[in-house]
């Protein structure tokens, strides 16, 4: 998957409708959301090597003798150029490991989920980058969060 192309548009009404529907439908059907403190410091950084100056108050004494002390970054930091491809990337193979898979038929080309096919229990999640949306049968979210 080339980078430009998981900066879709974020989840919208009709998605997030269709998965207030999801727990509606259901006999004992609920929703939480969820946010994800940190998020893009989750995912590792990818592309090129990617550098930092660190401002003096945060140099051990050390470094002292050093001119100009860089550090790698490892980690997606929000403001790198590329934040959002790799955090998204991160994320979305997350879930995909965890069991849930991406619905996308025509209507939904965004970040919506399924994770059980059983209908008494179909448990579905939008996603704005890292706030999720979990609805379905009441028991099963807390399963699948």
């Amino acid at each position: 998957m080339h980078e430009r192309t998981v900066h879709e548009a974020p989840v919208g009404f009709v998605e997030t409708r269709c998965n207030s529907y999801n727990a509606m439908s259901q006999s004992h059907g609920g929703s939480i959301h969820g946010d994800i403190t940190g998020a893009y410091t989750k995912s590792p950084l990818g592309g090129r090597p990617t550098w930092a100056r660190l401002p003096k108050r945060h140099q051990p004494p050390h470094w002292e003798s050093i001119r100009d002390p860089v550090v790698p970054v490892w980690l997606s930091l929000y403001g790198l150029e590329r934040a959002d491809f790799d955090w998204t990337t991160f994320r979305n193979g997350t879930l995909e490991e965890a069991g849930w898979r991406k619905v996308r038929p025509s209507m939904f080309q965004k970040d919506f989920y399924v994770v059980q096919e059983n209908v008494t229990k179909r448990v579905t999640v939008t996603i704005y980058t890292d706030d999720f949306y979990i609805a379905g049968h009441a028991e099963a979210i807390w399963e699948a969060y």
